[in-house]
């Protein structure tokens, strides 16, 4: 309300137009706190517009000036609110300033990246602490939110026995002038087979080998200059197997956990060529292989001190394929190195064949990985028909030799089997015999041998020859002797479990070598020699063909008490 009488008037928001209907001179408006503005002099009908700027501490609004005349006032007020206390809220997480913003002033919020989600994000913005009158102005304020655009990245990987393989698909946010994408294979790798790019959704290209470095499981691949936006694909393959002057290609791979069974086809071959597998999952244990695409092949492992296995592949040539498998035996050349093939791929008694490398006479250690906690187990020579080491599993075993040329078989070790472990070899030495058919067993064959010995002295007797031959040194017919002896000894030795040839075997092992073989040779010969006796002494001596062309035979009459 004004006072027009000119003494003052009251409003704490004005800006102030004068209409005096007389003349008035030296106008001036004050806000009843110190602030005050100058008007000038008015005539009458003249109007002066002045913006006067009061605070929230203004209380009054007063006019002063001379004359006669009056002033009319027409007030008009614009109400402000300040900024105080600000806050941001992002998908309810909540970052904030503390403290009043002046006009024309600015603050910058921090925020977490893992507040954006992909799709719609929701922003809140508050001020003050909810104190304004209702008739208050709604307070306001101008806010910019920008963030950083993040490169995306989509990886699809698939792994196996020899190869891991990485499809990468990356969309660049900005442009890079030279990008480069890190591949982290999850074993080592020795050797990428395939690397491969493309941009935008083109063709695939090669990448050359000086764009790409591989240091053991990580693979840099440069890419070069990108727009922001491209999409890059990366697609590769890398093999924890090494071709040696070779190239292959794992046609069947073996998913990992699984017992390896790969098929692979051969690129390229030469005479010197390998394959290098002291990389892999199953580096220590011996590799071979089967289903073989070409004739004769006769592959074998080189395993040396360092824990390099090379396999060997005779007979090979491009576009042969194989498979390759392992057995559950790890070797380790404890020198120099040993070359082995396999000859019974068992996964719980394996047999195979070695051969030293470049040095003789190195020891080598084969741990059966299969074996059985708490049984006996012996490491046996085939060849020799001896045992070289023996030892109780506890998750493995392990049993050493040398490398010397032979055949070996690492066995569980019969005479200490338990009595679970179902039909088992009965006997004494280490050549085993099965006992599992009726007319191969123990007792036919001490009938079959004691038959025989009744047989041969009934014959003499019916015929009147005499088994005693007083004139030798020895008070018995050679050839009769000679036969039963023989006869006794395959019995003795098949009862035995072989207790006679392994004994020979053991003490001379060049002759002992080939005795546990021949053993039925021997039992044929016996048989041989009685035929010849009684054709000697019993066609020939019918037919005239005896000694001195004399074709009688005495006959021997004795009396109830033997007595000729």
């Amino acid at each position: 309300m004004w006072n027009n009488a000119g003494t003052g008037a009251y409003s704490a928001y004005a800006n102030v137009t004068l209409n005096p209907s007389d003349g008035v001179s030296s106008l001036s408006v004050s806000d009843g706190n110190g602030l005050s503005k100058s008007i000038g002099d008015l005539n009458d009908t003249e109007t002066a517009t002045v913006p006067f700027d009061v605070t929230t501490s203004s209380t009054e609004l007063n006019l002063s000036g001379s004359g006669a005349g009056s002033v009319d006032v027409a007030l008009r007020v614009k109400e402000r609110s300040q900024t105080d206390d600000p806050a941001v809220s992002v998908n309810g997480n909540t970052t904030s300033y503390s403290g009043t913003l002046s006009e024309g002033s600015t603050a910058s919020l921090s925020a977490n990246d893992s507040w954006i989600v992909s799709g719609e994000n929701i922003i809140n913005v508050s001020v003050g602490d909810g104190s304004l009158s209702a008739d208050a102005p709604a307070p306001s304020v101008e806010l910019n939110i920008s963030h950083d655009a993040a490169d995306k990245q989509i990886v699809d990987y698939e792994g196996t026995k020899w190869t891991e393989s990485y499809n990468v698909s990356k969309t660049f946010a900005s442009d890079r002038s030279s990008a480069s994408l890190t591949i982290p294979f999850a074993n080592d790798i020795v050797e990428i087979e395939t690397l491969e790019t493309r941009t935008n959704g083109s063709s695939w290209s090669s990448v050359p080998t000086n764009d790409y470095t591989l240091n053991n499981t990580e693979l840099t691949v440069h890419l070069g200059a990108v727009n922001g936006g491209d999409e890059v694909d990366v697609r590769t393959t890398g093999q924890q197997v090494l071709s040696v002057n070779s190239s292959i290609t794992v046609l069947e791979p073996t998913p990992p956990g699984d017992r390896l069974d790969t098929k692979v086809r051969v690129e390229e071959w030469n005479e010197d060529s390998s394959i290098s597998v002291g990389r892999t999952q199953d580096a220590g244990r011996i590799h071979y292989t089967y289903n073989e695409s070409w004739d004769g092949a006769n592959e074998h492992v080189e395993i040396t001190a360092d824990g390099t296995q090379q396999l060997y592949l005779p007979g090979a040539n491009t576009l042969s394929d194989f498979r390759v498998r392992t057995v559950p035996v790890r070797v380790n050349a404890r020198s120099g190195e040993v070359e082995i093939s396999m000859q019974d791929p068992s996964t719980t008694e394996p047999s195979f064949y070695v051969t030293p490398g470049a040095t003789q006479n190195d020891d080598v250690e084969y741990t059966l990985l299969t074996a059985a906690d708490g049984e006996e187990y012996i490491l046996r020579s085939e060849t020799n028909n001896v045992v070289h080491d023996s030892g109780e599993a506890n998750s493995p075993v392990t049993l050493v030799d040398d490398d010397s040329e032979e055949l070996l078989v690492i066995e569980q070790d019969s005479t200490t089997a338990s009595e679970d472990d179902g039909p088992s070899a009965v006997g004494l030495g280490p050549a085993q015999i099965d006992t599992d058919t009726p007319l191969n067993s123990v007792p036919v064959i001490l009938l079959v041998g004691a038959a025989i010995l009744v047989g041969l002295v009934v014959i003499y007797r019916r015929l009147g020859w005499s088994i005693r031959d007083a004139a030798g040194p020895i008070p018995v017919d050679p050839v009769f002797g000679l036969a039963a002896g023989l006869i006794a000894f395959v019995v003795i030795d098949y009862v035995g479990g072989g207790v006679l040839t392994g004994a020979l075997a053991t003490n001379i092992t060049q002759i002992g070598s080939g005795i546990s073989q021949i053993v039925p040779l021997l039992g044929i010969g016996g048989a041989a020699l009685l035929g010849y006796w009684l054709y000697q002494n019993y066609i020939l001596g019918d037919s005239g063909g005896g000694s001195g062309g004399d074709s009688s035979r005495t006959i021997i009459i004795r009396d109830g008490e033997g007595n000729q």
